[in-house]
C-alpha cells in the first residue's frame, strides 16, 4: 500500500509544473545518483518473483524510499497559484494595511502561509501571511548593483571564490530588518548570509544551490 501511494506521488511529481525546477534542485544533492534505482524498484515490484528485490541492498531501497519522502515534501513546499478570489479578506486586509497604494498583485499560497507577489518603487517584494491574517514578513529582491559596500567588502573578505547570486532585504514582524545574502562557489558550495540592517554580519546557513546566474539590473 505504502509503495503505491509512493507510485502515484512519484506520478504526479513528473507531471507537475515545477518538474524542471525541482529537479535541477535535487541534481544538485544526491537524486541523479540513485535516478535509475528507484525505476529498477518499481519494475522490480510488478514482477511475478519478490525475490528479485534481493538484487537491491538494503540501505539502497532506504535511500530510495527517503528520496520518495524528499519529492514530495518538495511538491508540497512549492507555492501554487490562487486567484485573489480565493484569498480571504481578512488575509487581503491584512495586507492592505502594509502596502495600502500597492494595486496589482499576485496570489500564491505555501502549506499556512499567503503569498503576495507585487512590484513598489520599482521594486519586486514578496509579503507572506499566514492564513489566520497575521503579517510575517516581506521580502525584497535588491538589484546586485545596490548591494552595500560594507557587505560586499565582508564577503570578498570572508568568503573568497563565492559569488555573490541574489540579496534579499526582509521586513520580518518578529525579527525586524535584515539582509540576506546568497552565495555560491562553483554551484558546489551554496550559503545564505544574514547581515543587519547596520550591515554587521549575523549568521551563515547552509543553502541548496539552484542552478542561476547573477541577476543584474
Amino acid at each position: 500500500m505504502l509503495l503505491y501511494l509512493l507510485q502515484n506521488y512519484l506520478k504526479i511529481f513528473f507531471e507537475h509544473d515545477l518538474f524542471k525546477e525541482i529537479f535541477n534542485k535535487m541534481l544538485n544533492i544526491f537524486f541523479l545518483k540513485h535516478f535509475f534505482k528507484i525505476f529498477i524498484l518499481f519494475f522490480l515490484w510488478n514482477q511475478t518473483d519478490i525475490c528479485k528485490f534481493n538484487a537491491l541492498k538494503l540501505h539502497d531501497m532506504k535511500k530510495i524510499f527517503f528520496l520518495l519522502a524528499l519529492i514530495i515534501v518538495f511538491i508540497g513546499s512549492y507555492a501554487q497559484k490562487i486567484n485573489e478570489s480565493e484569498v480571504p479578506n481578512f488575509v487581503k486586509s491584512s495586507f492592505k494595511s502594509k502596502y495600502p497604494n500597492v494595486v496589482d498583485k499576485v496570489w500564491a499560497m505555501v502549506d499556512t502561509v499567503y503569498n503576495a507577489t507585487f512590484v513598489m518603487n520599482e521594486m519586486t517584494g514578496v509579503a507572506c501571511i499566514h492564513k489566520s491574517g497575521r503579517m510575517l514578513f516581506t521580502n525584497w529582491e535588491i538589484p546586485l548593483d545596490y548591494i552595500p559596500l560594507k557587505i560586499k567588502t565582508y564577503i570578498d573578505t570572508n568568503y573568497i571564490g563565492y559569488k555573490i547570486m541574489k540579496i534579499d532585504f526582509v521586513d520580518n514582524v518578529t525579527d525586524g530588518r535584515y539582509y540576506v545574502v546568497e552565495v555560491a562557489k562553483k554551484k558546489k558550495s551554496c550559503l545564505h548570509l544574514s547581515f543587519a540592517i547596520t550591515n554587521e554580519f549575523k549568521k551563515e546557513e547552509s543553502s541548496v544551490c539552484v542552478k542561476a546566474k547573477p541577476k543584474k539590473n
